[in-house]
């Protein structure tokens, strides 16, 4: 009997460690030009970024982000055509961003902090 409740054990443990890393977010970075913003001036509410390979990605600003400068300086970015680096953790489909740089060749990735 201890056998058993022993295996039921290792089996419930080892599917709580497939359910913790499948929760972990995976972050993610790209660098590109901004071609749509969208929300009132200073209250950006969702972005899309043209990515050096083409791929356009939508990014919804993370309450707890940490960006360089007001959200609402991606509309300078968007008339001048000047890249940034966006970091995001994708979360059911939709795209975070955790950090927005708008200098992005001067920008350290920073994904592995």
């Amino acid at each position: 009997m201890g056998f058993a409740r022993g295996r039921i054990a290792l089996g419930v443990g080892f599917l709580a460690v497939i359910l913790t890393l499948s929760s972990c977010s995976v972050r993610s970075a790209a660098t590109g030009v901004v071609v749509d913003v969208e929300g009132a001036f200073n209250e950006v509410t969702r972005f899309t970024v043209r990515t050096t390979d083409g791929e356009d990605l939508t990014f919804v600003p993370s309450v707890d982000g940490d960006f360089a400068f007001p959200l609402g300086h991606l509309r300078e970015h968007l008339v001048a055509g000047t890249p940034i680096l966006v970091e995001w953790v994708d979360e059911d489909g939709e795209l975070k961003a955790t950090f927005i740089d708008d200098d992005a060749a001067a920008s350290p990735h920073r994904l592995s902090g």
